[in-house]
């Protein structure tokens, strides 16, 4: 399992063994990314994901902590690269990236028309083609195990399937919306927050916790409170 972690001050990545044994290991630290842009990546590296066949890493840097602007995809193989492959560097938001299940393609956010749209390239050639997948707003893609359909969720909290034809060209099929996510469900900005089941017919999706409504202010009901204010005078007075 690979992860991020500050615990060595910049955000770098770890790797564990998935059945618990053994300790955490350093795989990948924030200078191995180097700089890709003028300016350096204060908050490290913020996510990865590994390609299919175990040669890429594709990883979400730069921008300024608590703010999502000005970051960066980014990618490397391990073991051949000595530096980070700069994929999607320009001077908007890119983000949040999500291969498809071949390996072939790269979805991500993109604020290049002034809002988040999602955008699909070509992987790891991404200046060989570009396709604007989202029209009303999109964050989180996330594909399908079939690698027939890449999800998202809309700017009006919708999630969306978009059809992917298959064959040796990119196409886009048919778009539908499939259910609206209710304001209880966390629709983080950074990251994609849901996931798709095995059977690319369930979802997966992080719902807020009671505790914020356990906080609540409380009403307190207090009665006869006059005779009680006159108890509490009189035996001052004695």
């Amino acid at each position: 399992m690979t992860f991020v972690s500050n615990r060595g001050g910049d955000y770098d990545l770890y790797q564990r063994r998935v059945d618990g044994t053994g300790a955490d290991s350093l795989l990948l630290d924030l200078e191995a990314v180097g700089r890709v842009r003028t300016g350096s990546f204060e908050s490290g590296i913020s996510e990865a994901l590994w390609s299919r066949d175990g040669q890429w890493l594709v990883m979400r840097v730069g921008g300024v902590p608590g703010q999502s602007d000005q970051r960066d995809i980014v990618a490397l193989r391990l073991g051949r690269d000595t530096v980070a492959r700069p994929l999607l560097t320009a001077p908007y938001d890119e983000a949040v990236p999500a291969l498809s299940p071949d390996d072939r393609w790269l979805a991500y956010e993109s604020g290049e028309t002034g809002r988040r749209e999602i955008f699909v390239r070509p992987f790891p050639d991404v200046e060989s083609g570009k396709w604007q997948v989202s029209t009303a707003g999109g964050t989180s893609p996330v594909w399908a195990h079939s690698g027939r359909e890449l999800f998202f969720i809309n700017g009006s909290r919708e999630l969306v399937s978009q059809a992917v034809r298959p064959g040796p060209v990119f196409q886009l099929g048919e778009q539908r919306v499939l259910f609206s996510i209710d304001a209880s469900y966390e629709l983080a900005a950074d990251y994609t927050s849901f996931d798709v089941g095995p059977d690319d017919r369930r979802f997966l999706m992080v719902r807020q916790t009671a505790e914020a409504a356990a906080e609540a202010p409380q009403l307190v009901v207090v009665e006869n409170w006059l005779a009680e204010v006159d108890r509490i005078m009189r035996s001052g007075i004695r």
